[in-house]
């Protein structure tokens, strides 16, 4: 029996239970469609169109590995995720995506993908479940950035080379594959990762082997991978950029990360959060933000997400000029000006600085407008 899909959860309103759905496909059966339900209540149950009894015990097996998943539901999540001092949020999207990162963690085994769009936290996510990991916390977290390294050299950092087996190498090298060893491997941006590449890191995780460049010998590892990348892998599958085989593979349990424009009662946190780590770092003494500074910063879209808040907070804090900001980064103020009539009709200093700014623009663009005729 394999499975051929991932672990789906949801809630059973009818019956007050989440259930786990497994599709799965047995070799030689001509059934169409099998699926197992692991629910809350402790009860496994599966339908198909048609069943053999003497297939159920390969059934059960399978299904053991998920079913200790459905006993953390009943239970509070745990003070360390909730006062986490890199996780922070309440609102109903995070508390989900934070019950299944927990269940994720307790399986120390199991391949994460993580899915999101740049400066949502996947890497802080990333960590989190290696924290978690009641086998690999406090072993080695090895991070590697898929898009920074190319060719030989990939291969290179991730699996190790000897001695001699190319120009450069003039050492044996451990890769991160064996310095993660017993720990976890992070593989961000894993969309950008070269095809040659993405077939030995199939092989490493099919086979939990690993071969150095101009070695001989396999290497046994054992550690947790996650990957993540802000590329939608299924397009990239189309467009035969990533292999379909290796997204599987990746995708035992994949870990959507929501935009901050889809939680927004959390950027309230948030910013607490950056302030109280830029003022510890500063030396301030800063201890929030104005209500007028509040209701502009949950009125902006937050395209770069969480990073984009974060980099806004550190700005405010090395200028504040008070315990309370008041005085955002002025290119926050700009980009949203549209919604902020209020806030900018009681600053008339910044919009002054606004008119300035933007008759020097103009001036600018019919200097260099001159100057091109002139040239001609």
């Amino acid at each position: 029996m394999k499975t051929t899909g991932e672990l789906v959860e949801g809630w059973r309103a009818d019956e007050g239970i989440w259930s786990y759905t497994l599709p799965f496909t047995f070799p030689y059966y001509s059934g169409n469609y099998t699926s197992l339900n692991i629910c809350s209540n402790g009860f496994l149950d599966f339908s198909a169109d048609s069943f053999q009894q003497n297939l159920l015990e390969g059934l059960t097996q399978s299904a053991s590995r998920y079913k200790h998943l459905s006993r953390s539901d009943s239970l509070p999540l745990p003070q360390e995720l909730l006062q986490s001092n890199t996780i922070v949020g309440v609102s109903d999207v995070w508390r989900v995506l934070l019950r299944k990162l927990w269940r994720t963690a307790l399986i120390s085994d199991v391949a994460v993908l993580i899915q999101g769009q740049s400066g949502t936290g996947k890497q802080v996510l990333a960590e989190s479940v290696h924290r978690l990991d009641p086998k690999r916390n406090g072993k080695h977290f090895a991070t590697v950035n898929c898009a920074a390294i190319t060719g030989t050299l990939a291969e290179s950092e991730l699996f190790g080379h000897k001695k001699g087996s190319f120009t450069s190498a003039n050492e044996d090298k451990k890769g991160l594959f064996e310095v993660a060893s017993n720990g976890t491997l992070f593989l961000d941006e894993i969309g950008y990762m070269p095809m040659n590449c993405q077939v030995k890191l199939l092989r490493a995780v099919e086979q939990q082997q690993i071969m150095p460049v101009g070695s001989t010998e396999p290497v046994d590892i054992d550690l947790r991978l996650i990957a993540a990348t802000n590329r939608n892998l299924l397009q990239e599958i189309k467009e035969k950029r990533f292999r379909e085989d290796l997204y599987y593979r990746l995708n035992v349990v994949g870990i959507h990360l929501p935009a901050l424009q889809e939680r927004k009662e959390d950027i309230p946190l948030l910013i607490e959060h950056f302030i109280k780590k830029y003022d510890n770092e500063m030396g301030k003494h800063c201890v929030g933000v104005s209500d007028d500074a509040m209701r502009l910063l949950m009125g902006c879209e937050w395209k770069g997400n969480i990073r984009e808040l974060e980099n806004v907070i550190e700005r405010a804090v090395i200028f504040a000029e008070s315990d309370v900001i008041d005085n955002l980064p002025f290119e926050t103020i700009m980009k949203y000006d549209d919604k902020l009539k209020n806030y900018i009709d009681k600053r008339p200093e910044i919009l002054q600085h606004a008119k300035i700014l933007r008759n020097q623009i103009k001036s600018m663009g019919k200097h260099a407008g001159e100057i091109g005729r002139a040239h001609v």
